[in-house]
């Protein structure tokens, strides 16, 4: 079953990629030769639209376009004949609707679950071992104050709770509604899968007014995912990230990361 889930989701991903480029390349007059469903060998061909062949083909991963005169500029109509600009619009038109994509899966998911509140620190989770236990912090509880100053965001929060290791530090949290004020001290040295002072981190969410409400944000949510791939090669130069974090991922490693994201899934 997960396999199944795997071609579809990929596939979906790869011709969604390859529609980007078809509809592009048809308002720019640009000939399509072929629209591809799947990858060849060719099954067979469902039928001619206004000079494109829409051909079904045996792999069922994605689709393809092939367009007219793609390596030569002396065909009328084709690929390489077209505007310098238009031919760019076209490359792009690709990634540009995968990227569409993923502001409509997030728009989706946070209408159901609801926005992420980005002043709101949320404690998902305590290792009773770590500090956080010791203290007594809780899942559930608001993050409000780190050491007097207001908590802005979680990526504040965790650089200062790094640049205060082995000090004591007061935190302000909200209970069901009353704020308590409690002393911690950051571990110096922490489990591969804990942190300072062992705590899980998450924006809380709130329900959204309207389905339209959820687009800015989904934008923000896209752009950060951009932010963050494009920032792994400074953060692998600096040491900030592991090479791990760091390696192309073909389709056997795209498998992998696919077959964790559902074991988690099943398993929370």
């Amino acid at each position: 079953m997960m396999i199944i889930e795997f071609i579809l989701i990929f596939g979906v991903l790869l011709f969604i990629h390859e529609f980007g480029h078809f509809i592009f390349a048809k308002l720019f007059k640009i000939n399509v030769e072929e629209f591809g469903f799947g990858i060849p060998p060719r099954m067979l061909t469902l039928f001619t639209w206004k000079g494109t062949k829409f051909t079904l083909n045996w792999l069922p991963l994605g689709g393809f376009v092939r367009l007219k005169g793609e390596d030569d500029p002396a065909v009328p109509g084709g690929m390489a004949a077209a505007k310098p600009w238009r031919k760019l619009v076209v490359l792009v038109a690709g990634v540009s609707m995968n990227l569409l994509t993923a502001v409509i899966a997030y728009s989706i998911l946070f209408s159901q679950v609801g926005i992420p509140d980005q002043e709101s620190i949320l404690i998902t989770s305590v290792d009773e071992s770590a500090p956080a236990g010791l203290v007594g912090l809780q899942p559930g509880d608001l993050v409000i104050s780190f050491n007097d100053e207001k908590v802005s965001s979680i990526d504040w929060l965790i650089s200062q709770t790094h640049q205060n290791l082995g000090v004591p530090v007061s935190l302000v949290v909200r209970r069901d509604g009353n704020d308590m004020e409690i002393s911690i001290t950051p571990r110096a040295e922490w489990p591969q899968d804990s942190g300072p002072m062992g705590v899980g981190l998450s924006n809380p969410f709130v329900t959204p007014k309207s389905w339209f409400a959820t687009i800015p944000y989904s934008f923000q949510a896209t752009g950060r995912d951009i932010g963050t791939l494009l920032s792994l090669p400074v953060k692998l130069i600096a040491g900030t990230a592991s090479p791990e974090e760091g390696q192309l991922a073909g389709p056997r490693s795209i498998w992998n990361i696919f077959q964790a994201a559902v074991s988690s899934d099943v398993q929370s």
